[in-house]
C-alpha cells in the first residue's frame, strides 16, 4: 500500500513498515536506526499533530516534542508541514508566491528548501518573497541591501522585505490570551479532569467563574455536546494561578500574536509559507509541551499552507562569487 502510494505520487523512495507498540516508539526507532553506515537520512518530515488539543493528558504534544529532541540528538533537520490536507497534489500547478519568514538566522535552510521546491513543476511558477524581522532601532535599509546581495550570490531570485517590530509594543489581547490560557490549563490539571477534551480558545470566559466573590466555593457545570464537567474551586485558587503567570510567558505569547499579525497581513494569500520552527522547551512536562504547541498554533494561525523548519546547525549553502 505504501509503495503504491509512492508510485502514484511519483516519488522515488523506499517504503518500510515497523511493528511497534505506539507511533512515537516507531518514529524514534526509525530516526535512530535507518540507513547504512555513513549513508543515513539527514532530514525528517513529520506532520503537525492537528488534533493535539483533544488529548487532555498531553501525550500527543509531549510525543511530538520528544520526537524533535530525538531528531536534534541525531543532528537531523526537521520539516513539519502544517495543514497538510491543503497541500497540492502532483497535478495542481501553483501560481503565486512562496513566502519565507526568516526569523531565526539558521544558516539558510529556508532558502535551500524554497530553492529546491522551485525546481519541482508544482511550485516552479511561484515567486519567492523573503521577509526578515528587525527591531525598530536596527538599520533596515542596510539589512535589506545585504540580504539582496546575499540572494544574488546564492543565485536565488527573491523579493526581499524587511519588517520592523517594536519590542515595547504590548497588546492587551496578547496579555489576556496568555494569562487565561495558563489559568485554564493549570486549573484543569489541578482538578484532574482526566479523559475530557480541553478546548483552548482565543477568549476564555474566566470572569464568569469568579462572579460571586462572597462564596467560599462554587460549583460550575460546562455542558458541551452532551458531556458535562463538574468541578469545585475557590476564587483564591484563581488569584494564585493568575499571580503565577510568568512575565516571560506573556512576552512570548505577545511576540507570537504580533508576528502572526504581520505574517497574515503580508502572506495570507501566499501559496506556501516557510517559517522557522521554534525550539522546543528543554523542560519535559505536559504543561510545557501544551504551552509550546499553543504558542506555535498562535504563531501560525490563519495560514493555509505552512512548512515549519528546525535546522540541525550543519546545513551549508555555498556562495559562488
Amino acid at each position: 500500500l505504501l509503495k503504491s502510494s509512492l508510485v502514484q505520487a511519483k516519488v522515488q523512495g523506499f517504503a518500510e513498515v515497523l511493528a511497534v507498540k505506539d507511533v512515537e516508539d516507531g518514529i524514534s526507532t526509525l530516526i535512530q536506526t535507518e540507513g547504512l553506515g555513513g549513508l543515513r537520512p539527514n532530514t525528517i518530515v513529520l506532520c503537525w499533530p492537528s488534533q493535539w488539543r483533544k488529548d487532555f493528558d498531553g501525550y500527543a504534544a509531549e510525543a511530538f516534542i520528544r520526537t524533535i529532541a530525538v531528531a536534534e540528538a541525531r543532528q537531523c533537520t526537521m520539516i513539519v508541514p502544517k495543514n497538510i490536507d491543503n497541500f497540492p497534489d502532483a497535478k495542481e500547478i501553483q501560481d503565486g508566491t512562496i513566502d519565507i519568514w526568516w526569523i531565526i538566522h539558521d544558516g539558510g535552510l529556508l532558502f535551500l528548501i524554497a530553492f529546491l521546491l522551485k525546481r519541482n513543476k508544482v511550485w516552479s511558477r511561484c515567486r519567492i518573497r523573503l521577509y526578515t524581522v528587525t527591531q525598530s532601532e536596527d538599520n533596515s535599509v542596510a539589512m535589506k541591501k545585504d540580504l539582496e546581495q546575499y540572494m544574488y550570490q546564492l543565485r536565488i531570485e527573491a523579493e526581499v522585505n524587511v519588517v520592523e517590530m517594536a519590542d515595547q509594543e504590548i497588546s492587551a489581547y496578547a496579555y489576556e490570551r496568555t494569562l487565561k490560557l495558563e489559568e485554564r490549563i493549570k486549573l484543569l490539571k489541578h482538578l484532574k479532569l482526566g479523559g475530557k477534551e480541553l478546548q483552548v480558545q482565543s477568549h476564555i470566559p474566566m470572569e464568569t467563574m469568579v462572579n460571586n466573590q462572597h462564596q467560599s466555593q462554587r460549583k460550575s457545570t460546562i455542558d458541551e455536546t452532551s458531556d458535562q464537567y463538574h468541578y469545585t474551586f475557590t476564587p483564591s485558587q484563581l488569584e494564585h494561578l493568575k499571580n503565577n503567570v510568568s512575565e516571560s510567558s506573556m512576552r512570548k505569547m505577545h511576540s507570537a500574536v504580533r508576528l502572526n499579525e504581520q505574517i497574515k497581513e503580508r502572506s495570507r494569500d501566499a501559496k506556501l509559507v516557510l517559517i522557522n520552527l521554534p525550539s522546543p522547551p528543554s523542560k519535559q512536562s505536559s504543561l510545557a509541551a501544551y504551552s509550546y504547541m499553543e504558542y506555535v498554533d498562535v504563531l501560525t494561525e490563519g495560514l493555509q499552507r505552512l512548512l515549519l523548519m528546525h535546522g540541525s546547525g550543519r546545513e551549508v549553502i555555498t556562495i559562488f562569487s
